[in-house]
């Protein structure tokens, strides 16, 4: 059984990887890329458990430096697409809380003392 596309107007073969692409709007919503992401992860333990597991990290890893770059853009809500994934809210509020330390102490005088002794609040 032949399983392949063909455009029945030409009788030529289509290509698949039209059908595989992230939908160009997806960066117009914050957030949806990674969510499309845990979804397919989802699927993917039905699967592969073991295959899954990496790419449910990979995504909430995803989750987590978008937080810090929304917390470096000055964005401070939490994405919908994130709100009803506590995987997905939790490591974006990690990263977000991540880039709020980091920011503090490079504005930290302890921290960027010239005497090399540690910072008491951030040692």
């Amino acid at each position: 059984m032949n399983t392949q596309n063909v455009n029945v107007k030409t009788a030529t073969k289509e290509s698949s990887e039209r059908w595989v692409k992230t939908p160009a709007f997806c960066g117009q919503v914050r957030g949806l890329n990674i969510r499309i992401a845990w979804g397919k992860a989802r699927v993917m333990a039905v699967i592969d458990a073991k295959r899954a597991e990496d790419e449910m990290s990979e995504v909430a890893f995803d989750a987590q430096v978008a937080g810090y770059h929304d917390y470096r853009s000055g964005s401070d809500t939490l994405p919908h697409m994130f709100a009803d994934v506590p995987e997905l809210a939790a490591a974006w509020w990690h990263g977000r809380n991540h880039a709020a330390v980091s920011d503090e102490m490079e504005n930290c005088s302890g921290c960027n003392n010239d005497r090399g002794e540690p910072c008491p609040y951030h040692d």
